[in-house]
């Protein structure tokens, strides 16, 4: 779910302070995990270690800063030219999708029988060539099937040279 601009920068403040915290938490540890032993005497420097202070809250940052934070995030990502190079790409994609589209359903449609081969020439009656290779679409149907698909396959069968195979005899 997107965010609205104004949230998204209370969450980053959030954030720093959760790290800040975890960070306090592992200095007032000496940088050791959660887990491991702790000295005796917490407050005593390791030997050969410099005494560390350690911040006991998180610095509340002022209004001149949190107004320059904001007003840094409500400019971020304002790019004119890489929002009109994306909007452009997008469109080329869009227009490549579309010719992907179109070749792949003029090949389903000659895998199918439903139109001619790209390399059949038609004759000036309308009907299919007989290619060199004895290519003839053939559609099994079923009598049960509605008659005006019937003559909706028939019409196109005809145009590319094709027939239509029922198995025994409808009726019958």
């Amino acid at each position: 779910m997107p965010r609205s601009a104004s949230s998204i920068p209370d969450l980053l403040l959030r954030a720093g302070a959760m790290v800040a915290l975890c960070a306090a938490h592992a200095l007032a540890q000496g940088g050791r995990t959660v887990g491991e032993p702790q000295p005796a005497e917490p407050d005593k420097p390791a030997p050969g270690k410099p005494a560390i202070s350690v911040p006991t809250g998180i610095p509340e940052p002022s209004q001149a800063m949190r107004r320059r934070a904001f007003e840094a995030m409500r400019q971020k990502g304002r790019f004119p030219d890489i929002e009109a190079r994306a909007r452009k790409d997008r469109e080329d994609a869009a227009q490549r999708l579309v010719a992907k589209h179109d070749a792949v359903q003029r090949r389903l449609y000659e895998a199918l029988g439903l139109a001619a081969p790209i390399d059949a020439a038609k004759p000036r009656d309308g009907r299919a060539a007989p290619s060199a290779k004895g290519w003839m679409p053939m559609l099994f149907a079923s009598s049960s099937m509605p008659l005006q698909t019937l003559r909706n396959y028939a019409s196109q069968l005809e145009t590319v040279g094709g027939v239509i195979a029922f198995r025994g005899v409808p009726g019958a």
